[in-house]
């Protein structure tokens, strides 16, 4: 049962007053914010005021902001846009590279949407998943790599290993360059094409020349999704949490129950677990580092 709105719990951390940025969150949820100026938070999509039955809805963001709602793997809904439409596939991942490009992940195809004029069975608009290239691994996830590449991690079964790739517009779609292989599994990879991270279990690892140096280890609760903020971080979430993680630090600032994240417009996302307990935006993301660095002048 959803109680459409609750007082919000804080928690006061170094860096973080319990009197700033006080936002009413639906039950479950809590929410701790830096204090420092230029953080904001609002309702992208607030938590519906009626009790509903929550549908299964996967969640991601455009570069102009807009949420991508994903309900059965096929039907996507973009409230800023009032769109509604059907793929011709199911598909797991839509994810967009700075240059523009939507990339569209469906079992093992790698594609993208092309937009016809055919209607679907249910008599919604259908749109045609263009497959660029197949990807060997199973499962796997994807992430921007810079303006016009691809991070592509998952697990090799002909080798029994995780990989992590990077799929280049030279490779023409053709050929992934592995960058690194564990026994680890691999949840989710984040980056900018010059510096990768990926998440295995409750930890974040950084490539390097040398192989993975650990940046980060929680200590309890795997983190499912991360993200990568230019000039801010790394944001990461869990089946309980939300939080944030730099230079070998991190902190919780988020308890919901099986939130989703998505960065666009270099502001933060936060699906609440579920579509009838609301989006959030949250900006001034390169703000959160104050509350390590304080952490740190206070040692």
């Amino acid at each position: 049962m959803l109680t459409p709105i609750l007082s919000l719990a804080l928690a006061v951390l170094p860096g973080v007053s319990a009197q700033a940025h006080i936002i009413a969150l639906p039950g479950g949820a809590a929410l701790t914010l830096p204090k420092e100026k230029g953080v904001s938070v609002q309702w992208l999509m607030p938590p519906s005021p009626t009790e509903a039955p929550e549908i299964p809805v996967s969640f991601a963001v455009d570069p102009h902001g807009a949420a991508w709602l994903v309900r059965e793997h096929q039907i996507v809904f973009i409230p800023a846009k009032n769109a509604l439409f059907k793929s011709d596939r199911p598909f797991q991942q839509a994810a967009w590279l700075p240059a523009g490009a939507n990339l569209i992940r469906s079992g093992e195809v790698l594609g993208v949407f092309a937009f016809g004029g055919k209607k679907s069975e249910k008599g919604l608009p259908e749109i045609h998943l263009k497959p660029l290239t197949t990807i060997a691994l199973n499962p796997w996830v994807m992430a921007p790599a810079g303006r016009n590449s691809l991070y592509i991690a998952g697990y090799n079964p002909r080798k029994r290993l995780s990989q992590i790739c990077l799929l280049a517009p030279a490779a023409q779609g053709k050929r992934l360059k592995v960058l690194f292989r564990t026994s680890a599994q691999i949840s989710d990879v984040a980056g900018d094409g010059r510096v990768a991270y990926f998440a295995s279990g409750p930890s974040i690892w950084k490539l390097t020349a040398k192989g993975a140096k650990l940046v980060y280890a929680r200590r309890r609760g795997d983190i499912r999704r991360l993200i990568y903020a230019p000039g801010a971080g790394l944001f990461f979430a869990t089946d309980k949490s939300v939080g944030f993680a730099r230079d070998g630090d991190g902190f919780d600032f988020m308890q919901a129950p099986r939130p989703q994240i998505a960065l666009a417009q270099g502001e933060l996302y936060v699906m609440l677990g579920g579509l009838s307990q609301g989006v959030l935006r949250i900006g001034g993301l390169s703000r959160f580092a104050g509350v390590i660095r304080a952490w740190r002048r206070k040692d």
